[in-house]
């Protein structure tokens, strides 16, 4: 989970902070639930809700994602 959360990361503004909220596995599926904290320059801050879908295959000795939808 530290792997996600720190690609969600990188993937976003600096200025967001990522808070992971649930994870649902069935299978070769996962639904992810976050949601990212923006702080504006008068130290106001929104936050906003996320829903990511991910399919993971085999490769090799691993497994990496093939198809990732996002809501």
């Amino acid at each position: 989970m530290i792997g996600l959360k720190t690609a969600l990361k990188n993937s976003l503004d600096s200025v967001r902070r990522v808070r992971i909220n649930n994870i649902l596995i069935s299978e070769d599926w996962a639904a992810v639930h976050f949601y990212t904290v923006e702080t504006d320059a008068e130290n106001h801050k929104d936050a906003f809700n996320h829903m990511q879908f991910l399919h993971f295959v085999e490769d090799g000795d691993g497994v990496k994602v093939d198809m990732c939808w996002a809501k």
